[in-house]
């Protein structure tokens, strides 16, 4: 975590999310931990080893960053991942992506000319929709758009 929070402190935050999250989550890799180093030391203006010793020097700096972060959450409303902030208005949660986007639009978001390289590595495999539509654990859910609310039956599988 506090690799994390130096690399904000860097204004690299986004970029070590990238590197360290796949491995963590991709399933690429059998232990991630052996290979925080080299994804640290792939990003463009961070060094591992000077992390560490920043870290060492100053923890107080670095764990000012948590609680930074912590204060801007609970001033929002809300203590959990994902978060989006945007004037003032939270979005708690996956399923709020879509409204999130629609306030960023409404506020004058425009798409960029040139579409950028994804933040992303394509995952192991697609989820596909079921041709039966049956539930997965047989839950609903209730998703909130911009204009109205859908109860929508979970019906994604993984092949």
């Amino acid at each position: 975590m506090r690799l994390g929070n130096y690399a904000e402190l860097q204004g690299k935050s986004l970029d070590y999310v990238n590197a360290v999250s796949s491995l963590i989550w991709g399933g690429h890799v059998d232990h991630w931990p052996d290979h925080v180093k080299d994804a640290v030391n792939s990003i463009d203006g961070l060094d591992y080893d000077k992390a560490i010793q920043f870290i060492r020097d100053k923890p107080e700096k670095v764990d000012a960053v948590w609680q930074e972060n912590q204060v801007a959450q609970l001033n929002a409303g809300h203590g959990g991942v994902p978060l989006m902030i945007f004037q003032g208005e939270p979005f708690f949660g996956q399923d709020r992506f879509d409204l999130f986007y629609w306030r960023l639009r409404q506020s004058g978001l425009t798409k960029r000319r040139e579409a950028r390289t994804p933040f992303t590595t394509k995952p192991l495999r697609w989820p596909t929709v079921s041709k039966e539509r049956r539930p997965v654990a047989g839950r609903w859910w209730v998703r909130r758009t911009p204009d109205h609310l859908v109860r929508s039956q979970v019906s994604v599988q993984i092949s």
